[in-house]
């Protein structure tokens, strides 16, 4: 295809599920999409392989391909202009039931030309807790709301007993209507502007980029492998708990290069639990598909090529790929160590292109409960995270990590709407995992409620097991969660659900990122920016990096003195924690 043409073609498909994007934040009624961007939108050919992915989250996409099979499965032969379906069942090619995918195919001149793909997390579909993510449910019944392919538009008007249900069976029925029909908007605006992209290229060309972009970005993977030593590398990461059962759960994969191929296997993972923190397969699957895209120039088109060079297989049953019933609700933090596990095994392949571990997966927060005026309301807040130490740059601090790719809520406005005051926000000193370039700091986050009672639902991880650092770098810092830090403490579990009532707090501190290469060679001028900006103490400085300042000032024949001794075992002194918060949630 023409080179000029090709590039036109993409720039002007990305420009749609960016504007997919932007309506959808412009619109939306639930925090989670509006402010936190907890949604992912997606153009896929008429065969339903991706063509092209909004700025939104890595790990909901790779699921895609999985959702159109069972939408094909049952409407195939059967879709007509105007019509939208919908699903949300983990076990007929969703996610977990908050995630609703829906699709509307677009015509052209020869059927179907596309499908404009948008999957959204709403904000409750019923279940047993509030918000629909209870951590402890044992099955999928329990969750809410099981919806398998339907229509939810026919021919441009909405299918009247399929909107009923879903307002029935949601306890926010305004703000899940709301989020759906800012869906349909978003794909209005889709819609005519992949018409103008159609008229502009003609219908030919459009379809000529949709297979060469496909061919381009699957080379551009092989291309990659190839460069790669043919061998079989293996990595275990690890899950605090199973939440109902106090024993860490194994994420054990093995990673095979063949040629032009790479083979996942998880076998010698855990078994799935009786808790919600279960994955799909369609999840696990995407996460190993966002971790490997870290290995391409930012330039390969996003797209399903990439997903043809890799294999993933993990038995039915494990906690990466869950039987039904096994609940799922909080199978974020599971897809998030199979992101880890997936760059621990790269890593032994190409240590100079692979991050170190980052915080483990946002930790999600819920608190549920009825206002002064007798509504009831669902806070969405999470602790969005940091990056690992990178091969040439330190992590990223307050930024979530790649595959994750959602935003911290605003203060102000959890506070305007919501009987909450966040009592204390920002990043932790000494936090990071220390190394030549020094891993993303952690968060931490304070929560208080200001009136009534209400359940706080937390699900966290790295508490037990900290982020690795990678060659030669220091692990980062765990997380810790504490209930009423100042005056009767009492340390939670990474996921709890618990009852608070007025002037209670939660106390959260995010783990942090690892470290990549001896901390005793970092520039010692970047450790003495870190002492200035407060993410590295004195303390610190010194017995871990080796760098001595003196009244503010490098001192660097003392630096060069320190750094020939033997480097002294890391501490938590030096942290800008107090009191009780110090001591409970060291680690």
């Amino acid at each position: 295809m023409n080179p000029v043409v090709f590039t036109l073609i993409r720039n002007s498909l990305e420009v749609i599920v960016e504007e997919m994007t932007l309506t959808m934040v412009r619109t939306a009624y639930s925090g989670s999409i509006r402010e936190a961007m907890d949604f992912s939108a997606a153009i896929c050919g008429g065969d339903g392989q991706m063509i092209a992915q909004g700025p939104c989250l890595a790990v909901h996409l790779g699921s895609i391909p999985d959702a159109m099979e069972a939408v094909f499965a049952k409407f195939d032969g059967d879709m007509a202009l105007g019509d939208v379906f919908m699903l949300n069942d983990p076990y007929t090619g969703g996610m977990h039931l908050p995630d609703i995918f829906l699709f509307k195919p677009i015509f052209g001149a020869q059927g179907i030309l596309a499908f404009l793909v948008l999957v959204a997390d709403h904000v409750d579909v019923g279940g047993s807790v509030v918000g629909s993510r209870g951590v402890a449910n044992a099955e999928v019944y329990a969750e809410g709301l099981r919806i398998p392919p339907v229509r939810l538009m026919r021919g441009g008007e909405p299918v009247d007993d399929i909107w009923d249900l879903v307002r029935q069976n949601t306890r926010m029925p305004h703000m899940v209507l709301g989020d759906l029909r800012s869906c349909l908007a978003s794909f209005h605006s889709a819609e005519r502007l992949l018409s103008e992209t159609v008229e502009r290229y003609g219908e030919g060309d459009v379809l000529a980029y949709f297979e060469d972009s496909l061919a381009y970005s699957e080379a551009a993977l092989r291309r990659v492998i190839r460069d790669l030593p043919d061998g079989s590398y293996t990595f275990t990461d690890w899950l605090d708990d199973g939440v109902t059962t106090p024993d860490p759960l194994r994420i054990q994969l093995r990673l095979e290069v063949r040629g032009d191929m790479l083979h996942f296997d998880f076998d010698g993972t855990s078994p799935q639990v009786p808790s919600a923190i279960n994955s799909t397969f369609s999840f696990t699957k995407s996460a190993v598909y966002a971790a490997v895209r870290t290995l391409l120039p930012s330039d390969v088109p996003n797209n399903a090529g990439i997903f043809r060079p890799i294999h993933v297989q993990a038995p039915a049953g494990t906690v990466v790929h869950a039987r039904e019933p096994a609940a799922v609700a909080q199978r974020g933090v599971t897809g998030s160590r199979a992101v880890s596990a997936t760059l621990g095994a790269l890593a032994q392949v190409v240590a100079d292109r692979v991050p170190a571990a980052d915080e483990g997966g946002i930790s999600s927060v819920r608190i549920t409960g009825h206002g002064p005026d007798g509504r009831r309301y669902v806070v969405w807040d999470s602790v969005v995270g940091t990056w690992g130490a990178r091969p040439t740059k330190d992590g990223v601090d307050g930024c979530s990590n790649f595959a994750m790719n959602v935003a911290n809520a605003s203060v102000e406005i959890l506070e305007a709407d919501y009987p909450i005051l966040i009592r204390e926000y920002g990043l932790r000193s000494d936090s990071g995992g220390a190394g030549t370039y020094r891993g993303g700091l952690g968060l931490v986050r304070q929560w208080e409620l200001l009136d009534g009672e209400a359940e706080f639902i937390l699900r966290a991880d790295r508490t037990r097991f900290p982020p690795w650092g990678l060659n030669g770098g220091l692990p980062g810092e765990g997380s810790c969660t504490v209930l009423n830090p100042d005056t009767d403490a009492r340390t939670l579990p990474s996921k709890a659900q618990i009852r608070i009532r007025k002037g209670d707090r939660v106390l959260h501190h995010q783990a942090s990122g690892g470290g990549y290469g001896d901390p005793r060679q970092r520039d010692p001028e970047l450790v003495w920016r870190d002492w200035r900006n407060d993410k590295v103490s004195l303390e610190q400085a010194r017995s871990v990096y080796g760098v001595v300042i003196v009244d503010g000032v490098l001192d660097r024949n003392a630096t060069e003195i320190e750094r020939k001794r033997p480097p002294e075992t890391q501490t938590n002194e030096g942290r800008h924690d107090h009191g009780l918060q110090s001591q409970v949630c060291s680690n």
